[in-house]
């Protein structure tokens, strides 16, 4: 088993040597009580997995699972469903801007919603039980009018892999069975119907279309021994790449859903109570922190997304970009090392700095304040055997410097 979490050891930061997040990457998604059973909009810090919430007052007390979240970026407004029906939210003051009733029978329901930035339209699977029948619709957010776009398309969906919008070719793209389904979001009509194959056991999760590289990610796995995987699907073949040459993560947590940071190339997701990020590019994993939830009672931080901006010409519309800020690397060894491991910082110590060590879990098990040399041990105790990470925060708690140590007999 320790062999196996070594493999694991890509949970920060440690490939590429850049702290990845920046002012402009911002995460969104529904931060949630459990006693009381409230539901507040907040962000997510990337660098310390601090949740802040932006709503100051409740917006729902629960949340309709399927229907997934989506964001307008041209009005700035959050998308998701309660069971009282489709509401937006401002992404400034977290408040309530449309509350709408979904004009739906009861055996009809709107799920998977996508909302289209270069038509401004919240598109979305309009299911009905009886008689069986999934078309591509699209719905009025301030009235819950619901429009079908498409015939019939068949019997059922995949819930877990979500649904993408190709905004360059105006495809809307969901799962069915061992299909993968892409309508034109203007005609209706049925463009793409391929079998899909994946080259390890599991099921796709989380399809999201990325406007810089005209490309499908998703995870594949879940809770499957296999683990999970970082790959992409190719449209025109139905074949899933995989990215990923080793298991990013042995679960997947299904309500937070994944998201991509297209501006610095990050699929984002979270196993249980934390949140990685896993680059485009290598399929590594380039960041990891604990979701640290605002609220008392509850950790839960679901339905994530990114901001992002309309797909314009041959280049997504991106906000003005900050320069990726160099992180340090912290020298450990011996590493892998059965009992102790000596952490070096190579560079001038400033005052208030301070080392925190992690479990995978995002449990914080060794803290040293005010360091006064730059070689610190550190010793596994009663540790367990596994990865954890050590991070070295300035006096305002910013990162400096990451690393990370295998404890392994």
């Amino acid at each position: 088993m320790a062999k196996f979490y070594t493999f694991f050891l890509l949970c920060f930061l440690l490939s590429s040597g850049y702290l990845r997040a920046q002012p402009d990457s911002v995460l969104f998604g529904l931060t949630r009580s459990s006693s009381p059973a409230e539901i507040h909009l907040g962000k997510i810090d990337l660098t310390t997995g601090q949740v802040t919430s932006i709503s100051s007052a409740p917006v729902s007390n629960a949340i309709n699972l399927n229907a997934i979240s989506t964001i307008d970026p041209n009005n700035n407004i959050f998308y998701f469903q309660d069971m009282g029906g489709l509401k937006g939210l401002d992404l400034q003051t977290g408040s309530i801007v449309s509350a709408a009733k979904i004009k739906t029978s009861a055996t009809e329901y709107f799920e998977l919603m996508q909302f289209n930035a270069a038509d401004s339209t919240l598109y979305g699977i309009f299911r009905n039980r009886s008689p069986f029948r999934v078309q591509l619709a699209k719905i009025q957010p301030q009235t819950g009018e619901i429009t079908p776009v498409s015939d019939s398309l068949g019997m059922g969906y995949n819930q877990n892999s979500i649904a993408t919008i190709d905004q360059r070719n105006n495809i809307y793209y969901f799962l069915t069975g061992n299909r993968l389904f892409g309508v034109d979001i203007h005609s209706g009509t049925l463009v793409k119907n391929i079998p899909f194959t994946i080259p390890v056991s599991g099921t796709i999760n989380f399809m999201r279309y990325n406007c810089q590289d005209s490309t499908i990610y998703c995870l594949i796995g879940g809770n499957d021994p296999a683990g999970t995987f970082l790959g992409k699907l190719d449209t025109e073949t139905g074949e899933f790449i995989k990215i990923s040459t080793v298991s990013l993560s042995p679960v997947l947590s299904a309500a937070a859903t994944g998201t991509i940071d297209p501006y610095n190339k990050i699929f984002y997701f979270q196993n249980g109570t934390q949140l990685l990020g896993a680059d485009l590019v290598s399929g590594e994993i380039v960041s990891g922190v604990p979701v640290l939830s605002p609220f008392e009672h509850g950790v839960y931080f679901e339905f994530m997304n990114f901001y992002a901006g309309p797909c314009t010409g041959n280049d997504a519309a991106t906000p003005v970009r900050s320069k990726m800020i160099p992180l340090r690397q912290l020298s450990i060894y011996p590493n892998p090392s059965a009992q102790q491991v000596n952490i070096r910082m190579d560079f001038p110590l400033q005052e208030d700095m301070k080392l925190l060590v992690y479990d995978l879990q995002g449990k914080k098990v060794y803290g040293q304040e005010g360091l006064h040399s730059n070689i610190v041990s550190f010793h596994k105790g009663q540790l367990s055997d596994g990865v954890y990470i050590v991070q070295l925060l300035d006096g305002n708690n910013q990162l400096v410097a990451a690393g990370k140590v295998v404890f392994d007999q």
